[in-house]
């Protein structure tokens, strides 16, 4: 991993991160080293691949599986979020699975730590797919930013499609700021709906989490 210039931080700030955290959902750090132009993590091997693959794979999960993982994805947001860190990148390349089927989270190096509850960030990041409205206003976010993402990604498991989606990324960002989601009553359940109508809610003061 070569240390540039604008990734160093970020790098820096990943190695930091991972190394003070302990969830069975988050992958391990067992240790790091760095040479004057790289740095080394020494990461747990999850075997399973990215849940990526997975979704390509199925293009849609039963609620059952969606249901699970998104448990699991819950526990390690409501873990952060007490360490006073948003994660910011939630996508299916950022999840492994385990031979057990379990996810693993990946990839910190977009995560924001030492955020106060009632504090926002204005860092314009995050994937398309998932980002929430109020980073792509650059109004301010915070730890709410990171449900919208799994309600999107929830949203994808179950239909095979994010829930606002085309290949012209302006475009996508006007139909995530002017567009309500839409459910196809064939794909989810009564109780499925409600629980990403919440979290999909375009304003964060509103959305569950």
């Amino acid at each position: 991993m070569v240390m540039q210039a604008n990734v160093k931080d970020q790098i820096m700030a990943e190695r930091l991160i991972m190394a003070r955290l302990n969830n069975p959902y988050l992958a391990k750090l067992f240790y790091a080293f760095q040479t004057a132009e790289s740095l080394y993590l020494v990461m747990e091997f999850v075997n399973g691949g990215e849940l990526f693959t997975h979704m390509n794979e199925k293009k849609r999960f039963k609620e059952d599986r969606a249901k699970q993982h998104a448990a699991e994805i819950t526990e390690v947001l409501i873990f952060l979020h007490k360490q006073g860190i948003i994660y910011r990148d939630l996508k299916p390349e950022n999840l492994l699975i385990d031979k057990q089927g379990h996810v693993r989270f990946i990839d910190m190096g977009l995560a924001k730590q030492r955020m106060k509850h009632d504090e926002v960030t204005f860092t314009y990041c995050g994937t398309p797919d998932y980002m929430a409205p109020e980073i792509i206003k650059k109004t301010g976010h915070s730890f709410p930013s990171d449900w919208y993402s799994l309600g999107c990604l929830i949203y994808e498991m179950i239909s095979g499609f994010a829930p606002h989606h085309h290949v012209n990324r302006t475009k996508l960002m006007n139909k995530r700021l002017n567009e309500e989601v839409e459910f196809d009553p064939k794909q989810f359940s009564a109780e499925a709906r409600d629980l990403l109508q919440k979290l999909l809610k375009f304003d964060p003061a509103e959305r569950i989490g």
